[in-house]
């Protein structure tokens, strides 16, 4: 058997091809749920299908979507996000309800060949360095 190696996190050719496609379409509510892709994506794009003013809050972590480290979309828009993740936060904002459709480009970098994304410590004193978890802190995440 031969061990060739796979791409990994920082491939570049992996990014400069379009995408498989990965379709999701669901209902965000107030609690928070997540899309896991099976590869790391190379582009999201999120639409928010309910009526205008009930808005949808696009994140990449927990944390994200609970505080203020989200995109809020407005029901009714679309937004494309050009952005290598291997899981995408969704949560209605406001206490309605929002339908949504997902379509992801995933390279074949597998999920776990990612970092986790994580902004969940203090980031104005360790400024992106790697804790004692593992993990690095990306401002701005979550």
């Amino acid at each position: 058997m031969l061990n060739n190696p796979r791409p990994g996190f920082n491939a570049v050719a992996e990014y400069t091809i379009p995408g498989l496609p990965h379709a999701v379409s669901g209902s965000a509510t107030a609690t928070p749920s997540v899309i896991e892709f099976p590869n790391v994506s190379r582009a999201v794009v999120v639409a928010n299908n309910a009526a205008p003013g009930t808005y949808l809050l696009v994140g990449f972590t927990r944390n994200g979507v609970n505080l203020s480290n989200s995109f809020p979309l407005n029901g009714g828009q679309m937004q494309r996000f050009e952005v290598r993740v291997r899981d995408l936060w969704l949560k209605a904002s406001g206490g309605a309800s929002a339908q949504y459709s997902v379509l992801a480009e995933l390279s074949s970098i597998e999920r776990r060949n990612m970092l986790p994304l994580t902004g969940s410590v203090d980031t104005s004193t360790h400024q992106g360095r790697l804790e004692a978890t593992g993990s690095i802190v990306w401002p701005g995440v979550g």
